[in-house]
């Protein structure tokens, strides 16, 4: 409830919430006759509405940005790598995430609200607009946390679509063209720090049906992609999904698909946004409040 307040005073289109019982049983919304975004994909103007997704979250992240974490209220939301057990697999993946959160480099990403469960099945689509709802979370983290759920929502879902004979138009890489479109583009200091946390969602999804269900066709698809990005094998990354971004020394940005790297950057003072867990590496002069990935 306190995660739908929060949402609905930044003011960007969301849902209102009412009233809370004061035993914490049940909640009350204002009630929103409209369809839900996701059952409304793959009409003439697909491409249309994941751009109003994207210009949502952008206008969203606008109005909730600062330099630093809030010091009360709202509390940090952190990316988890787990211990992985006794699985051999996972434990390989896990190690690959860790290593690349230990050796990133990067200029300082901002903090802004993170929604959580960012995806096109938590929107109404009305006349005026998206309006927002289902905010899991009341707190704040990287700027691509959301994005890349959206993303992951959009290629999770066009073969789900496929398999119930609902077949959307263009292709996984102009769902994500359509997104970028509406939310803009990433810096390219900024593209290995998105890049890692768009594979750790990758792999937090594909780890959860590994046990869930590993037989499915979605455990596959999300396998596939891992291999992919070289988290699965040991080889060379063979592709990343595109990206829309701008390099400092350009005017306009660009469609790519290229794997960029943090390494030879040595702007000590920048590393703020993705250090790693509290046991795990200590930098002088960086507090425990900004680190946004907590290995264990």
């Amino acid at each position: 409830f306190k995660a739908l307040e929060a949402l609905f005073e930044v003011g960007i289109g969301s849902v209102r919430p009412r009233y809370l019982d004061h035993e914490g049983r049940f909640f009350v919304l204002d009630w929103v006759d409209a369809p839900v975004l996701s059952d409304q994909l793959g009409r003439d103007d697909h491409d249309a509405l994941i751009f109003s997704s994207g210009q949502w979250l952008a206008q969203f992240q606008a109005a909730t940005r600062r330099k630093s974490p809030p010091r009360t209220g709202a509390s940090l939301h952190r990316l988890r790598i787990k211990d992985s057990g006794s699985d051999r697999v996972v434990k390989k993946v896990s190690e690959h995430l860790k290593q690349r959160v230990t050796s990133l480099v990067f200029e300082q990403v901002d903090f802004v609200r993170v929604r959580g469960d960012f995806n096109s099945g938590n929107f109404f689509q009305t006349p005026e607009g998206l309006i927002a709802f289902d905010a899991q979370r009341n707190a704040y983290g990287s700027a691509f946390q959301d994005p890349v759920r959206f993303l992951l929502s959009l290629a999770t879902g066009r073969p789900k679509a496929a398999e119930e004979d609902r077949h959307w138009p263009g292709s996984a890489d102009s769902d994500r063209q359509s997104f970028f479109r509406g939310y803009g583009a990433l810096r390219g200091d900024h593209v290995p720090l998105f890049d890692l946390i768009e594979d750790w969602d990758y792999a937090r999804r594909w780890h959860n049906l590994r046990v869930s269900d590993p037989e499915s066709a979605m455990c596959q698809f999300l396998e596939h992609e891992l291999e992919m990005r070289g988290l699965l094998k040991d080889k060379k990354q063979l592709s990343r999904p595109g990206r829309l971004v701008v390099q400092q020394d350009e005017g306009s940005p660009s469609w790519t698909h290229e794997a960029q790297s943090s390494r030879g950057r040595k702007n000590a003072a920048g590393i703020m946004s993705a250090i790693a867990g509290r046991y795990f590496i200590s930098l002088k002069g960086i507090t425990p409040a900004t680190r946004l990935f907590e290995i264990k």
